[in-house]
């Protein structure tokens, strides 16, 4: 099998692109752009033309971006569990499968679609 091929910089192209990432400034984002930006993040496109054709007001948007931020950090917690429950599983031997049902039982019992 093939080796890939990797990126080979010469000493000159690795000081400058060294000098550019040390030169990197702090981006200044006004408070309002950055509500826009993370609700685009959550909504996508259509939610921030939605904030700059005034569709909807920020009251709702902010109810919504409150919202989605909620639902990332459930998500957040739900994998980080998922993960520590498999590490767990994995460093547990013969008994690791059990462990492994065990810790993700709810989360199965409460993504079954009935039909």
């Amino acid at each position: 099998m093939e080796q890939s091929k990797r990126l080979e910089l010469t000493a000159e192209e690795l000081a400058k692109v060294q000098r550019s990432r040390q030169s990197r400034e702090p981006v200044n984002v006004a408070p309002e752009e950055l509500f826009i930006a993370e609700f685009g993040y959550y909504y996508g496109w259509g939610g921030v033309q939605a904030i700059l054709n005034n569709d909807i007001d920020m009251a709702t948007a902010s109810g919504l971006l409150r919202g989605a931020q909620k639902v990332w950090y459930n998500k957040v917690v739900e994998q980080s569990y998922a993960t520590y429950t498999s590490n767990v599983a994995g460093q547990s031997g013969k008994k690791g499968n059990q462990i492994m049902k065990k810790g993700l039982a709810e989360f199965i019992k409460q993504s079954k679609v009935e039909a």
